[in-house]
């Protein structure tokens, strides 16, 4: 009969008992993750995801409330609308689905829990990508932010879990915003700079080398002069001592003038009265002048007016041209014109003194005398 060497037993017992413990850790301690109940949440990104993983944290505002449980594209996760204009860009969105602690929504049922997203989202939620620092890594930030600069993406599709918009990472921002500066430094024309630089400093010694300095300094001497003397008499007199009896003055002149103003206060009050009364006469007529210059008619009138004025110079300028060539007609009409007013001038005359001769055709003979 053959033996067993206690060394072979003793190995086959640590080993059994081994695998016991672990049987048995695993049960006591990953039976919390393997059966707790996980709120899912989804999110999309229209950007590169480089540093998340599965299983990378998933904190609201420093807090881990969850963890990456898959990453995916969109594509294979949904069906598209092949219809859609944006199904290219929809394509390339990146699907990552969360796990949240049950702690998180643990008084809520799904109903409560996707009314309260919602209400969320809409104030501001949003889930963002962001890097521990130079390692390389990342985790997912879940916060409020600008709803006007973070708004949702545009998707074609109904998400089976709770939804959370996502938002730009800090550092896609801010990589946008330092090429958007280096194309604006790109577009600005330094070479074109430099030539206008080089031209005003051309000018410049030009100036320089042409303009005598030399009255310039002694004008500006002079100017400064000047304004010494105007600051020492202005010294002066504010130093002069007659200038503190001016409130007294003051006070006297004020004091004046208010006498005056009871003694003539009836007279003034008619006076502004009439004054007022002119005033309402003078808005009335302005108002009607204003009415008048309103009105249809005299707009109309307006209107034709320059076609008047220019068919009445174009009139005067024909009646111009037309006794510029028949002016010596004109001039010989005016001559007989003048002799037969002279002649019948003189007629008149002779009819007067002898109304018979307009019968007889000479004036009666004079009278013998005896």
């Amino acid at each position: 009969m053959s033996r067993v060497e206690p060394g072979y037993f003793k190995i086959g017992v640590f080993v059994l008992t081994g695998l016991t413990l672990a049987v048995v850790g695993i049960a006591v301690f990953g039976a919390g993750v393997l059966f707790k109940n996980y709120a899912s949440m989804e999110t999309y990104f229209d950007e590169s995801v480089q540093g998340l993983s599965e299983g990378s944290a998933v904190k609201y505002r420093g807090v881990q409330i969850g963890f990456v449980d898959e990453i995916n594209y969109c594509r294979n996760k949904y069906e598209l609308d092949e219809e859609n204009p944006n199904v290219e860009k929809h394509a390339r969105y990146v699907y990552v689905k969360v796990a949240l602690y049950p702690s998180v929504f643990e008084s809520f049922t799904e109903e409560e829990v996707q009314i309260t997203l919602a209400r969320l989202v809409d104030r501001g939620l949003r889930a963002r990508l962001t890097n521990l620092g130079v390692t390389g890594t990342a985790y997912l930030e879940v916060d409020y932010l600008n709803t006007a600069i973070n708004p949702k993406l545009d998707i074609s599709w109904t998400p089976t879990n709770f939804y959370v918009p996502s938002a730009e990472s800090t550092l896609l921002r801010l990589s946008d915003s330092i090429s958007a500066i280096l194309r604006d430094i790109e577009a600005v024309p330094f070479a074109k700079i430099g030539e206008d630089l080089d031209r005003l400093l051309v000018t410049v010694d030009n100036i320089a080398t042409t303009v005598d300095f030399t009255e310039a300094q002694e004008l500006l001497t002079a100017t400064f002069t000047d304004f010494g003397a105007i600051t020492t008499r202005v010294r002066n007199l504010l130093d002069d001592p007659e200038l503190d009896s001016i409130p007294d003055d003051a006070s006297e002149l004020v004091a004046r003038l208010r006498e005056i103003i009871d003694q003539v206060g009836p007279e003034a009050g008619d006076a502004l009265e009439a004054i007022r009364v002119a005033g309402g006469d003078v808005s009335a007529a302005a108002e009607s002048v204003t009415g008048l210059f309103r009105s249809d008619d005299l707009n109309r009138t307006l209107v034709a007016l320059p076609g008047a004025i220019g068919r009445l110079q174009r009139a005067l300028k024909r009646i111009d041209e037309l006794v510029a060539h028949e002016q010596f007609d004109i001039e010989t009409i005016l001559e007989n014109v003048r002799l037969i007013t002279d002649d019948v001038r003189e007629l008149s005359t002779n009819v007067k003194r002898n109304p018979s001769q307009l019968l007889f055709g000479e004036p009666p003979k004079p009278k013998e005398k005896e």
